[in-house]
């Protein structure tokens, strides 16, 4: 088994090649969720969501296919609850009325890495919405959330 830093390096190194892909709500990559399954969107390359970016790096990264089944609450819930909240490989999770509706990865020093700028109206790319590492300065912190990613990522 891995240790969970190296899963977390291995989730990181595999969910840079997307930075400054497009932001569209339910992108999964080359392709979008929908109720009945993936469905082809319209864009060229690859467009993500906050919990899209997430599973399809884990999936990059060795471990499962959580690309169709995850949403952000359903990844909130598959973690343990990290406090206090911080440290490198950590989920931050935000939303209102106790249900997450976006999440980053904490890559230390105030830095966060994650699809941000849209939210679930952003159905097509827009300026300032991609996948990107900055300052989350969001006032609807949930909790932070450590994945067992250790466990979910397989050893190459």
């Amino acid at each position: 088994m891995i240790s969970y830093i190296e899963a977390v390096d291995r989730l990181v190194d595999a969910a840079l090649k997307y930075i400054n892909c497009p932001y569209v709500w339910r992108g999964k990559g080359p392709v979008l969720w929908s109720m009945t399954g993936p469905v082809a969107h319209p864009f060229l390359g690859n467009v993500f969501d906050c919990s899209g970016l997430w599973t399809r790096a884990l999936l990059d990264a060795g471990g499962p296919n959580w690309t169709m089944t995850h949403s952000t609450e359903t990844l909130r819930q598959s973690g343990e609850r990290e406090y206090p909240p911080g440290g490198y490989g950590t989920f931050h999770f935000f939303g209102r009325n106790g249900k997450a509706t976006h999440v980053e990865l904490c890559l230390d020093h105030g830095l966060f890495f994650g699809a941000a700028g849209g939210d679930e109206t952003t159905t097509a790319p827009k300026a300032g919405a991609f996948v990107m590492i900055h300052r989350v300065r969001r006032m609807d912190f949930l909790e932070a959330v450590r994945l067992p990613l250790d466990h979910l990522i397989v050893e190459r």
